[in-house]
């Protein structure tokens, strides 16, 4: 089905090939909102999570165009620290230094910066427990475990070959944290798997049947 409307072509006379690019793709990603989101028309209102997944996938990942670009500041203070920390030849840890870059990330935006409130996503059974405080319950997880893609980037490193576009891409393309519970954590695939593509950052959660939801105490994403 087209979903784009013929009368939505006259707004885009004398526009570039690329801001028409982007006005059909926001068309498109208004076109799924209609359906599924309330009347204030909040991604994060919507409620099923095959929605959600269809909705971040045809968007680049990223439904709303405001969202869009506050992910973006976020991957590109994300890079800056990777690529001069690979460049310098620090390639141990980065997994913890990836997490210990988005708290400070937080904390000088004067935001929450406990991983509960600074992670893209959040389960079913992690919002009931957070609601109900019992934050022992929970833990933050890497939707694609680093180890799917940092070792490129080392290696690029090593062979004089990294790029800030490599490392921007990549993390855009999979940094993303969810709160679990901890028995759901567990029950995670320790790795993406043979059959993953190499670019669904949610494979690994479909693969365990685990729904998850924008983490509505992310106050960078929630005004």
């Amino acid at each position: 089905m087209d979903i784009i409307k013929e009368e939505q072509f006259d707004q885009w006379v004398g526009l570039s090939d690329e801001e028409i690019d982007r006005m059909r793709a926001l068309s498109e990603v208004e076109a799924i909102r209609e359906v599924v989101c309330s009347e204030e028309k909040s991604w994060y209102n919507l409620q099923d999570p095959d929605i959600i997944r269809q909705a971040l996938r045809e968007s680049t990942c990223i439904v709303d165009p405001g969202v869009e670009e506050q992910r973006a500041e976020i991957i590109r203070f994300l890079t800056e620290h990777l690529y001069t920390a690979l460049i310098e030849d620090m390639t141990e840890g980065l997994p913890e230094a990836l997490d210990r870059w988005l708290e400070l990330f937080y904390k000088e935006k004067g935001l929450a910066a406990e991983e509960h409130h600074r992670a893209d996503f959040m389960t079913e059974e992690a919002v009931f427990l957070k609601e109900k405080e019992a934050l022992e319950g929970l833990e933050c997880v890497a939707m694609v475990p680093e180890e799917a893609y940092l070792p490129i980037l080392t290696d690029a490193a090593r062979d004089g070959k990294l790029t800030y576009s490599l490392v921007y891409t990549l993390l855009d393309r999979y940094f993303y944290r969810c709160i679990v519970e901890t028995h759901e954590g567990n029950s995670l695939p320790v790795d993406m798997g043979g059959n993953w593509d190499g670019h669904d950052p949610f494979h690994r959660f479909e693969k365990a049947g685990l729904a998850f939801y924008p983490n509505k105490w992310n106050e960078w994403f929630v005004e």
